[in-house]
């Protein structure tokens, strides 16, 4: 059988590729088309990886042994969750303000990962929020759920509805982290966040929230009126400010928008984007970017958008004009020319 499928995807190999610089005949289209379907149906019993790898030129490229639906390849931003960037729960400052314990960590061991969950024990080595006696250089065990890698550069932000979902995060071992936990019992705690390597930028984040004086309300700027016609593009621009990094909500007539084909909604950091590329007359209405803070206080800015038609009002159509007083006027303006020439 792997001789078999050998000398097939050899075969298709050169049929394929040996005339890239002619225009390929019908018959080797059809023969081409049948190797195809005969690669396809001895796949499934065949364990060689090279089948697949020879027959990924069809399609788009795929990985050794590995056929990935193309479907995935698109960036779709329909969902009933707003994508981002940069979710406000990955944000350092909200998560120091509402994490209990915030502590500088090393990772002194990791556990096998067994059904997508994994154990880290971290050695205490510096302390900035919630110390307590005997809690530095102690060791704080923290269990984590297998983060999957991003596959694309947005993803959905998480309205923080599921308190008790495993937090998810990939940690090295070895690796110097700022930890974000709530304590549950006496020496038992859960991460709060995700924890975050170790960094002077990640340090001085920290240290703006817990500073007298640093956390600061909520602002929003950037909604202005504006009046579009039909297909158009809407494009609403809402930049938030506040310490935290507050979360960003959009509303049309006091009902909350979320992202679909049609209407895009982009975050990242203190800038979010409302998109439509083609408006519609039920798109007109009044638009709010509201901007909602972990401290308890929230901010909002709001825009009137108007769908305007492309029919012309009925009082400023043409006033028709009779037979007679063309006649009129035509004559008049003979005799006058008539009149000039005469003169001449």
């Amino acid at each position: 059988m792997k001789l078999l499928m050998d000398m097939s995807a050899r075969f298709l190999h050169g049929i394929t590729w040996s005339r890239t610089r002619s225009r390929r005949s019908l018959c080797d289209k059809v023969v081409f088309l049948v190797f195809v379907a005969i690669l396809v149906l001895l796949s499934g019993s065949c364990t060689d990886k090279n089948v697949l790898v020879t027959a990924a030129p069809i399609g788009r490229r795929a990985t050794t042994g590995q056929i990935v639906p193309s479907g995935l390849l698109r960036k779709s931003f329909s969902g009933g969750t707003a994508f981002s960037k940069s979710c406000p729960e990955d944000d350092v400052g909200v998560k120091t303000y509402l994490a209990q314990t915030v502590f500088e960590g090393k990772a002194r061991s990791r556990s096998p990962v067994r059904d997508g969950v994994y154990n880290v024990t971290f050695v205490v080595q510096q302390v900035y929020k919630g110390s307590e006696p005997g809690f530095l250089r102690s060791a704080v065990r923290l269990q984590f759920a297998e983060k999957a890698r991003a596959s694309n550069n947005f993803r959905k932000c998480d309205d923080g509805g599921n308190k008790n979902r495993v937090m998810r995060a990939n940690i090295t071992r070895g690796g110097k982290y700022i930890v974000f936990v709530d304590k549950i019992e006496q020496h038992i705690f859960k991460a709060r966040g995700e924890p975050v390597k170790r960094n002077e930028k990640i340090v001085k984040a920290v240290k703006e929230i817990l500073c007298q004086n640093c956390v600061r309300r909520p602002s929003v700027t950037g909604l202005h009126d504006i009046s579009l016609k039909p297909k158009d593009k809407l494009k609403h621009v809402c930049r938030v400010k506040g310490n935290p990094l507050p979360m960003v909500f959009w509303y049309k007539d006091g009902v909350r928008v979320q992202p679909s084909r049609r209407i895009r909604i982009h975050t990242k950091k203190r800038r979010s984007t409302l998109v439509i590329p083609k408006v519609r007359p039920e798109d007109a209405g009044v638009y709010r970017c509201e901007a909602k803070s972990v401290i308890g206080a929230d901010a909002n800015m709001t825009a009137r958008v108007t769908v305007v038609s492309d029919t012309r009002p009925e009082n400023n159509a043409p006033t028709a004009t009779r037979d007679s007083d063309v006649r009129i006027k035509t004559s008049s303006t003979v005799g006058v020319c008539i009149g000039l020439s005469s003169v001449t």
